[in-house]
């Protein structure tokens, strides 16, 4: 998040002449607080919104861009014309960017597994196997410091605790 990184990014992504070395610019521009990440992400959006598997990715990177709030920033995302909670593959994508950076789903307070968990109990009764698939972050409990293992393994009690829980 330096100026001349930023400022080769923004010239990468407003020349590039292909869509990869456009989404290659993209991931450094989402990874910076400035206003051009978020321009970016626009651009890029309204270039390939036609193009579903591209628009995945948008949605990916979209999660994973640098946030005061990630998880309201994905919460917020989820609200997009792009995303639709029962298509697996757009879970996947938001979900997949959100968990991508250890530092926000691993956040001391607790609120990217809060998250996780609530939309774990909430693809249950829309698409359990999806579901299933993220519940899988928070099994890897022993890996972290006790705080952390007291708060996931809370979240996972909550999961199994859900009324109609599909155990499948």
């Amino acid at each position: 998040d330096t100026p001349d990184v930023q400022q080769l990014a923004e010239k990468q992504f407003s020349s590039a002449t292909n869509m990869t070395e456009q989404e290659s610019a993209l991931v450094t521009l989402s990874k910076s607080t400035a206003a051009s990440g978020q321009i970016a992400l626009d651009a890029f959006y309204e270039r390939f919104k036609d193009d579903v598997n591209v628009v995945d990715t948008w949605l990916n990177v979209s999660a994973s861009r640098k946030s005061a709030d990630p998880v309201a920033h994905v919460k917020e995302l989820m609200t997009h014309e792009a995303f639709d909670i029962t298509n697996p593959n757009k879970v996947r994508s938001v979900i997949g960017g959100f968990l991508s950076d250890p530092r926000v789903f691993h956040n001391k307070d607790g609120s990217g597994y809060k998250f996780l968990a609530d939309m774990v109990i909430r693809l249950n009764e829309l698409n359990p196997s999806t579901g299933a698939r993220l519940v899988d972050s928070l099994t890897k409990f022993k890996k972290y410091d006790g705080d952390r293992q007291t708060l996931m393994i809370g979240e996972l009690k909550r999961i199994m605790a859900t009324p109609k829980l599909d155990k499948s």
